[in-house]
């Protein structure tokens, strides 16, 4: 590995560079990153585009002097990074962010797929049935338009079921709050399951009081509108009135940092993080942290009989695909189910058995 190699800020946030690399791949990471950000990518995203190919770069340069040229980047190059990366435990979501990070980028530097990584055609139905059209199409004049060039391959997933909190923790860990600004915040992400950088990035006009409801900016700057149970207004209302400093009402974040030198300024995710780090010690629940708070609104919404698509909608995901990870069904849950459809089907079947 390169000890040179490395990730840095640009003067100009928020743009991240990877240094200590060729001139050209320089150039070419940089303008790949201009295009993400005229797009619309968050800073976020570039920042974990970055370090994905910092990680790839340094396994691809490897014990050589020099970083060898992007075009011998192939099928059996990304089998030996899977297998680097499995080495060092990487886990089966991080590699395939990574593999699809050099496949855009990739792409955006030679405008085709990888070599060996798109399937051959006559093991894809869908471009026979592409090819099938294509010479009506033509004479037609239209062509079909296709959001990708292809996709690389990626690892196999497990399936796990997320872990929510039980309620006698959920009380557990409130006991601990001390101040209506961190209940507030907890409440946010149990009762309407925002996210910890959703709740970073809160402002005071997002908040409508007369309707009960909170605008919120989840991944991609996608808005969306949750409603605040009456519960969570109060605890709003309390730390707005008794904690927020008043010398800042001209600071538009909603949460602000109540002590120390950041006092009057916009929470951080640090902040958040150390939040939830000081009432896991002291309730003594270790697995309380921010994101379990929103998985446990999942699970709670589904057992409550939300609707897939409604609870899609309130969680911000754009596949249904999360959305359903939030589904964990309990062996009582199943036999309930079992139970209701069984009635049914004994009124059709009773007699005759």
């Amino acid at each position: 590995m390169s000890a040179t190699m490395a990730v840095a800020r640009t003067e100009c946030s928020p743009f991240y560079e990877v240094t200590g690399i060729p001139t050209g791949i320089s150039k070419n990471i940089k303008t790949f990153f201009e295009v993400y950000l005229a797009r619309g990518f968050s800073p976020r995203t570039i920042r974990a585009y970055t370090f994905d190919l910092l990680i790839f770069l340094r396994f691809y340069k490897g014990n050589k002097k020099s970083i060898p040229p992007l075009k011998s980047v192939d099928f059996k190059t990304l089998i030996n990074f899977i297998h680097q990366e499995r080495s060092r435990n990487a886990a089966p979501a991080s590699i395939n962010r990574r593999l699809n990070t050099i496949d855009i980028f990739y792409r955006h530097c030679f405008n085709k797929l990888i070599p060996g990584t798109a399937a051959p055609e006559h093991l894809d139905p869908t471009k026979l049935r592409r090819r099938r059209y294509l010479t009506l199409d033509a004479k037609l004049g239209v062509f079909p338009i296709y959001a990708k060039a292809g996709r690389s391959f990626r690892v196999r997933m497990p399936h796990k079921l997320v872990n929510a909190l039980e309620p006698d923790e959920v009380t557990a860990f409130f006991k601990t709050i001390h101040t209506h600004r961190d209940r507030a915040i907890v409440a946010l992400m149990l009762i309407c399951g925002l996210r910890s950088q959703e709740v970073t990035e809160l402002n005071l006009h997002d908040l409508n009081q007369l309707s009960q409801a909170l605008k919120v900016r989840g991944k991609g700057n996608k808005e969306r509108v949750v409603p605040l149970p009456k519960e969570v207004l109060v605890l709003l209302d309390k730390y707005m009135e008794q904690e927020r400093p008043h010398r800042f009402k001209q600071e538009e974040a909603l949460f602000l940092t109540l002590k120390g030198p950041r006092r009057g300024l916009r929470i951080t995710i640090e902040g958040l993080r150390s939040v939830f780090r000081y009432n896991r010690a002291a309730s003594g629940i270790k697995h309380a942290n921010a994101h379990r708070f929103r998985h446990t609104f999942g699970r709670n919404m589904a057992a409550a009989g939300m609707s897939l698509p409604a609870l899609q909608r309130i969680l911000g995901h754009s596949d249904h695909r999360t959305t359903l990870k939030y589904i964990n069904l309990t062996l009582q849950d199943v036999w309930a189910d079992f139970e209701k459809a069984q009635q049914s089907v004994n009124q059709l079947y009773g007699k005759s058995i």
